[in-house]
């Protein structure tokens, strides 16, 4: 897997790679911000029923709880949606991707379809998923949050098979038949997850977390390609 890493990491500062890291990294950047904007908008303009009616003491410990806890979820809510929306913008330059990983070291013998269609729908299912287990997590991490260390290993855990099982759908739905996609997960089931907590890593790097779908989506193909092999 380190090997993998280290080609991959090497190949996407390089062209033709290297565009489709900007596209990407602007892309989400873009997205993000929307995002963030509507957020805080929300936040500033929303008002409390009855909260000027309340003592000024009491009136501003509410307000300041509130605000607390919203922008509290906030954080927590981008850092679900964060991964989501990074992989979802990786899913409109998937085909480019893999073109791209295979042609070099391949020998175009990788793609079977084309699967960029199939990899965005793919993205978004998967997105909502990921979205909803988190939520449903949101007590579990509220109670870690009195203990930071198991906060941040429970959200490895949990983020790292999702995202895992994400990018491995992400590189061989559309692209390798449906039959040899399963077996391969199946062999290779504890790797597959073993990556997802590597890109669930990078996802908490500040700078790092930008690349980390385009580097996530390149270790993918080249862990695929071996694992295919291995097979033949």
């Amino acid at each position: 897997m380190l090997s993998a890493f280290f080609k991959s990491t090497r190949e996407i500062f390089q062209k033709p790679l290297r565009p489709i890291v900007f596209k990407a990294i602007f892309a989400s950047m873009v997205i993000l911000i929307v995002v963030f904007a509507v957020l805080v908008f929300g936040l500033v303009n929303v008002e409390i029923p009855l909260l000027d009616q309340l003592p000024w003491p009491i009136s501003w410990l509410v307000e300041t709880s509130l605000e607390f806890l919203a922008i509290s979820f906030f954080i927590f809510l981008g850092s679900i949606l964060f991964p989501w929306v990074l992989s979802l913008v990786i899913a409109f330059f998937l085909d480019e991707i893999v073109t791209v990983v295979r042609e070099r070291n391949y020998n175009n013998e990788f793609l079977e379809t084309t699967g960029n269609s199939q990899a965005i729908i793919y993205a978004v299912k998967f997105g909502v998923l990921t979205s909803l287990i988190n939520l449903v997590c949101l007590p579990i991490y509220i109670i870690l949050l009195f203990f930071p260390i198991m906060s941040l290993v429970f959200f490895y855990l949990v983020n790292g098979l999702l995202l895992g099982r994400e990018y491995y759908g992400l590189v061989t739905i559309g692209y390798v038949a449906n039959k040899e996609r399963r077996a391969v997960f199946k062999e290779n089931r504890l790797q597959v997850y073993l990556a997802g907590l590597f890109i669930a890593f990078m996802m908490t790097i500040p700078f790092i977390n930008l690349i980390a779908p385009v580097l996530g989506s390149v270790m993918m193909v080249h862990l695929l390609e071996v694992w295919r092999r291995k097979r033949a």
